[in-house]
């Protein structure tokens, strides 16, 4: 019963922080609001995939490695992508 709750709870945060950077995004970029799914996903390939994005992702990931509620995280790069986990999940590899 409590995993159930933890979930909704979850579940409930991750809609919030969705919708809450969703009308963000929409605020700076409304262009957005028209485009397909298709479309927009390009857009955020190109804009996300863009030089000066990619130095800002690498800045911040090396300054994130951090130690929250006793579980180490990581993030890193490899061929481009930003790789986030847990150290828990490294014994699984």
């Amino acid at each position: 019963m409590l995993d159930r709750r933890l979930a909704i709870e979850k579940r409930k945060e991750r809609n919030h922080r969705l919708c809450s950077r969703g009308g963000f995004i929409e605020s700076i970029v409304p262009e957005l609001i028209t485009m397909t799914d298709e479309d927009a996903q390009t857009f955020f390939r190109l804009a996300l995939t863009s030089e000066p994005a990619r130095e800002f992702l690498r800045k911040r990931a090396e300054e994130t490695t951090t130690l929250t509620s006793g579980t180490r995280h990581f993030q890193f790069w490899n061929d481009g992508c930003l790789f986030h986990f847990k150290e828990a999940a490294i014994a699984f590899i």
